[in-house]
Order: structure tokens, then C-alpha cells, then sequence
């Protein structure tokens, strides 16, 4: 007997409101804010279990589980007594002093009719299906060693031999299982109208300098890019290399306990990661190694011989997660900030022999590259030599 089990999706996207998508872009370069919630109180029903802090109202979506039970040419007669679907979501939480909790926020429960006196012929295949409802306000999923909020689908069947009557009644039913893990993601956009996030510096011995970088949301597995657009050519010889960082910042909500705790977020110990380079570039940012801009024919475009450019590759195999939105009442939050440091050498005339360095930040939004959504922007028609030459009609 084998029982399988396949999803419509693999990756479930929660909407995002209008407020929390234009907060994810903060133009202060202030982190985000997310507000204290109460999560103490205690509500549950047969068919779907939710924590308190997530309303059936909310249960908007569903997923489909595709179910197939096949039995084997050798086997004799069965019965199908039971056949049921879950979607489960588990949550650990540790914090300081050693406390530690863990729930399960998510127990949603469907029962999948079946016949009475279902019976599965040796060398048949069945085929079932099943809708598992689940709330928009659900948290997503995180992978860390001190917060984890894990999902997935189950699918359990119950059988029965269909030999004789005793054997029926004396022998107990056979349960089998199958599961799919579930990647539950919050809903992310590009920043409207940005093509690049600016930023400017003035830094002794380097002079006023333009920093230009990827806009939000950064993907993971992706990459990020980083121009200098510096004073002069003089101050673009001084740059030695230049790296950039990713700073996650953990802060972790208890779901139990008095409403003065569920209302405290714990901060966790911070992850710094360096962002190793683009596979054309072996060394972070080196001057004998960055990218020359291509020169405009407009006259008024910024010299290219003064900007330096390079790629900095964003790995989904590390402990960054996702950016959580603001306004969500996840238990686990996670904020990011994008570090450059610049080092470059001593001017002439200054007496220190060590290189100088100076270092700026700026908050950004992670996100997977299945949580963006579409612009509402059409996008511009893509035109030929062709179309460019041919021959159009007068507006009238």
C-alpha cells in the first residue's frame, strides 16, 4: 500500500496590505516598527485550530493536496475506513535564560469523505483531493537556531482488512502517513518608482561621494549592486575595495504568559554576514577589477571614469531569512540593514601609515523571489530596428 502526496503549491505567498507594503519602504532609513500584540488568550475549534491572535475571518485561501493511494498487485481486499488532510505549523521560540517555548499556531483539519464499506482492490490506484483553508494573518516561515516556524501537509489514511467479518472486528486498523513540507512566505514588492536607493557621504581624503544601490526588496539567492560615483579620478585611484554586509536583527515574542511578557519582544544575538562578490569578481571591490560604466552620447551624464561599480551575490544557504512586513504579529521579527565599508589609501600629506576606511548603512527588505508581486506599472513595449523605420498613420 503507498500513499502519496502533492500540493498545488510548494511556496504559499500571504497577501500584504496596502499600509504594510508602503511601510516596508522607509525613506528615514529608520528600521521598521512593528506593534506590541497581546497573544495570552486561548481559542480553538474541532476542525480548525488557530492561535487567538489569528481570526477564521481571515481564511480567505486555500491549498489543494492532491492524494493517491496505490495498492499493490499482491496484496488482498482492504477497506478505507478514514481518510483525513492537515496543514500543521509548529513554532519554537528560545529566549534569554534559557527559556524556552513551542506551540503549534496552525492545526487546520480536513475530513475527506469516503464511502462506507470502501473497498481497495489489489492493483487499483485512487485518486483523492482535499481543500486545506488557511489564514492570511499566519506567521512565515523562519529557520533559525533560535526561532523556527516550520509547515506542513499530512495526509492519513486508516484501512482495514476486508477478508472476513472477524478479522475485521479483531484486527486493529492500519494507519499510513505522507507529508509535504510548505514554504509560507509574506507578500513583497519592489519600491514604486525607484531605480536605485541614494545615498551621500563625504569622507576625509575621498571628498563628496555618491553611493548607489540596489532598491528593496533584495532577493535571496540573488545579487545586490553597488556604484561609488566619486569627485574625480584621483579619488577613485584611492579605493583599495570596498564590502558590503548584511545585518539581521532577531527579536523574538512569547505567545504565552502574562499580557505585560506578550507584549515584550526579546532581542537575540545579531547575524553579521559578509556578502562575498558576483561570480565576475573574485575579490570584493577592487579598483583593477570594477566595471567601467558604459559611456552615454548625453552630454550631460555623469563622467563614467569617476564611478566604480560591483556585485555582491545574496546566498539563500545561510541564516538570512526574509524581511519580516511591518505591522505583523508574527512571533519572530526579523529587520535587516545593508553595511558598506569602504577602504582606500592615505592622501598624500597625512601621516598615519594605515588605510583608511569609512563605513555607512541603510536599512533594506529580504525577500524570496516567489513572494514578489507584479507591478501595477505596465511595462514599456519592446521595439526593433524594424519597428523604429517603419512607417506610421498621423494622429488625427
Amino acid at each position: 500500500m503507498f500513499l502519496t502526496l502533492a500540493l498545488s503549491d510548494s511556496v504559499l505567498v500571504l497577501q500584504a496590505t496596502d499600509d504594510q507594503l508602503r511601510r516596508q519602504h522607509n525613506v528615514l532609513d529608520a528600521p521598521p516598527q512593528y506593534f506590541a500584540s497581546s497573544l495570552g488568550s486561548s481559542a480553538s475549534s474541532t476542525s480548525l485550530l488557530l492561535h487567538p491572535s489569528m481570526s477564521t475571518s481571515s481564511l480567505e485561501r486555500s491549498l489543494t493536496a492532491y492524494i493517491t493511494l496505490k495498492v499493490a498487485s499482491e496484496s488482498s481486499c482492504s477497506t478505507l475506513t478514514s481518510l483525513t488532510a492537515k496543514l500543521v505549523g509548529s513554532e519554537s521560540l528560545s529566549f534569554e535564560g534559557g527559556q524556552f517555548e513551542q506551540s503549534w499556531p496552525i492545526n487546520v483539519n480536513v475530513r475527506i469523505p469516503v464511502p462506507p464499506h470502501f473497498i481497495l482492490s489489489p492493483g487499483k490506484t485512487y485518486k483523492f483531493q482535499a481543500n486545506l483553508p488557511y489564514p492570511n494573518t499566519m506567521s512565515p516561515s523562519v529557520q533559525l537556531f533560535y526561532g523556527r516556524m516550520k509547515y506542513k501537509a499530512q495526509v492519513k489514511a486508516k484501512i482495514r482488512s476486508a477478508s472476513t467479518l472477524l478479522s475485521r472486528s479483531l484486527l486493529p486498523a492500519k494507519t499510513i502517513t505522507a507529508e509535504e513540507p510548505l514554504l509560507v512566505v509574506q507578500a513583497s514588492q519592489f519600491e514604486p518608482g525607484a531605480f536605485s536607493k541614494i545615498k551621500y557621504v563625504s569622507a576625509n581624503g575621498l571628498g563628496s561621494t555618491c553611493i548607489s544601490s540596489s532598491p528593496s526588496p533584495l532577493l535571496l539567492g540573488g545579487s545586490t549592486k553597488v556604484l561609488l560615483s566619486l569627485p574625480d579620478a584621483e579619488a577613485k585611484s584611492r579605493i583599495q575595495k570596498v564590502e558590503l554586509s548584511v545585518v539581521q536583527d532577531t527579536r523574538i515574542r512569547p505567545r504565552s504568559g502574562s499580557s505585560s511578557s506578550s507584549t515584550r519582544t526579546h532581542a537575540r544575538p545579531y547575524i553579521h554576514l559578509q556578502l562575498p562578490p558576483a561570480q565576475s569578481q573574485q575579490q570584493g571591490f577592487d579598483s583593477s577589477r570594477t566595471k567601467q560604466l558604459e559611456r552615454s552620447s548625453d552630454a550631460s551624464t555623469l563622467d563614467n571614469n569617476n564611478v566604480l561599480e560591483a556585485d555582491f551575490s545574496i546566498s539563500s544557504d545561510t541564516d538570512l531569512q526574509p524581511t519580516t512586513l511591518p505591522g505583523s504579529d508574527a512571533a519572530i521579527l526579523l529587520s535587516h540593514r545593508l553595511v558598506l565599508t569602504v577602504f582606500y589609501d592615505v592622501p598624500d600629506g597625512d601621516t598615519s601609515d594605515q588605510p583608511k576606511k569609512f563605513a555607512c548603512s541603510w536599512p533594506t527588505t529580504l525577500a524570496y523571489p516567489q513572494a514578489l508581486s507584479r507591478s501595477v506599472v505596465d511595462e514599456l513595449p519592446r521595439y526593433t530596428q524594424i519597428d523604429a523605420s517603419s512607417k506610421t498613420s498621423p494622429i488625427l
